[in-house]
């Protein structure tokens, strides 16, 4: 390796840890304006039967904590729809959570038909206390809690936009979480499997939504979009749904297109920063290969690889967690299996995929060995960088998302993985077959772990701040392999 190539490497790293340092992750604060309001029906076949309506009244205190509060006012009638013998249920609540989403308290009135319930819980260090007074009943509850907790109460849609919002979904996630039912004053799990990304109508309005079925604590399925705002909850087994009733001067608005030429503006500084990002990570293999103008059709050619990634193995993806992943859950299976099997799907189609170009390129026109890492760092670069900026620029857009965050830094990981195998990918179609058989399956391996470490996360095992060191060690360590494997190409 000459000076100059260590000189850029190692400013690269200083670059992509320096984004690190920067990350801040959403805060609840995001999620709306102060004083906007969600309003929720609830159906029983297509009889209304209930309201809730929740209004973000922003930094408030409760008890001596600072905070972010939640007015809640919800009503359900089931008499609607069971007759005599059904409840009718009105409650008024001020729910406190911190920045990150986490519970707080809650100062709560329930009326269930005669019957009147104050309650008011608070979470002190390492317990959950409070008070339930019903006439002149008085008690005194008092929970163990050591540790942070999200809460997600009966029927309050606009927690589930809480929980949803604090996630980074993919296609295919399983997310397992402990929640606080505050009406039940107990903690139950949470299980639920990200099943599609998909354009969903609710109501009269349409949106693009994550598609969450929950196995526990009740079967469900949740449509909420990027920023985590729910657009409706199907319950088909009780013939409920829960649908979003959008303010009508939000009707008026006209309809966006996919993405328009409007929205690629507003995403342009994310886009931006990832090509700088795509060009600092190649920029130590490229040499004088930048000014050939078949390197840059192999960065085309790379980046169309990603879309057709979107049609072939996203479908494949929703299949395998409709088909196995979710009957596996509800009937005991280890997160840790099917993660994994999920995870080694990821990897082999992302490093299959790759491979494609620059194995095309080299039956079409066999290059010298500088050329050969060049067309696969181009290719591979071209494919990091449009999934970078397809899975933050929606997101950016919509102010969800910061420019400098934690997952703009796992994308920045990304694109030098990508740009890494990359370079081995290309030496190793020149080199030879019996080299490239080694390469491509440890790639594969690689890919796949770096993919499931998201399991640990949902499973509660790490944090996600230590998943992105890990994915920065694996790059620095692939980086020293890639320099140390491909020297003979890159003085050839």
């Amino acid at each position: 390796m000459n000076t100059h190539s260590r000189i850029i490497a190692v400013f690269m790293l200083t670059v992509l840890f320096f984004l690190a340092a920067s990350t801040s992750a959403r805060t609840v604060d995001e999620l709306r304006a102060e004083d906007e309001k969600r309003t929720y029906l609830f159906y029983y076949d297509q009889d209304q039967f209930g309201k809730l309506e929740s209004v973000f009244k922003g930094d408030k205190s409760f008890k001596g904590t600072k905070g972010y509060l939640f007015e809640e006012k919800l009503s359900l009638d089931y008499t609607v729809f069971a007759g005599e013998n059904g409840m009718v249920q009105e409650i008024t609540n001020r729910h406190y959570v911190d920045k990150d989403g986490f519970y707080i308290g809650d100062d709560m009135t329930l009326m269930v038909n005669d019957l009147k319930v104050e309650l008011t819980l608070k979470h002190e260090r390492d317990s959950i206390l409070g008070v339930s007074e019903q006439g002149d009943r008085k008690q005194i509850l008092a929970m163990p809690q050591p540790g942070p907790i999200m809460a997600l109460d009966n029927n309050m849609i606009d927690q589930y936009e809480i929980f949803c919002a604090m996630l980074s979904p993919q296609i295919g996630d399983t997310i397992i979480d402990t929640i606080f039912v505050p009406q039940m004053q107990t903690s139950l799990t949470v299980r639920a499997v990200v099943e599609d990304f998909q354009y969903t109508r609710y109501g009269n309005m349409f949106d693009s939504a994550f598609v969450y079925r929950f196995l526990e604590p009740i079967q469900q399925t949740v449509y909420a979009n990027r920023a985590g705002k729910v657009l409706k909850i199907n319950q088909d087994t009780q013939k409920i749904r829960v649908v979003l009733s959008e303010n009508p001067l939000d009707r008026l608005r006209p309809k966006q297109k996919a993405i328009t030429i409007g929205d690629i503006l507003h995403r342009t500084p994310i886009y931006i920063l990832f090509l700088v990002i795509g060009f600092l990570c190649c920029l130590p293999f490229i040499l004088k290969n930048y000014k050939r103008p078949e390197t840059y059709i192999m960065l085309v050619l790379g980046a169309l690889m990603y879309v057709l990634i979107r049609v072939t193995y996203i479908p494949l993806q929703t299949w395998y967690t409709n088909a196995h992943i979710i009957p596996g859950m509800q009937s005991g299976g280890s997160l840790y299996y099917y993660g994994f099997i999920s995870a080694l799907l990821t990897g082999v189609f992302q490093e299959s995929f790759k491979l494609i170009p620059i194995a095309l390129y080299y039956f079409i026109r066999r290059p010298g060995k500088r050329v050969a890492i060049a067309v696969g760092v181009f290719a591979a670069v071209g494919f990091g960088i449009l999934e970078a900026c397809f899975m933050t620029g929606a997101a950016y857009q919509s102010g969800a998302l910061d420019i400098l965050s934690g997952q703009t830094f796992e994308q920045a990981l990304m694109i030098l993985f990508h740009t890494l195998s990359g370079v081995l990918l290309g030496y190793g179609v020149y080199v030879g077959w019996k080299r490239l058989v080694i390469f491509w399956p440890a790639l594969i391996v690689i890919h796949t772990a770096i993919s499931y470490l998201i399991v640990f996360y949902h499973r509660g095992d790490i944090e996600i701040e230590l998943i992105q060191i890990i994915i920065a060690l694996i790059d620095v360590l692939l980086l020293l392999a890639t320099y140390l494997l491909t020297r003979g190409g890159r003085r050839g």
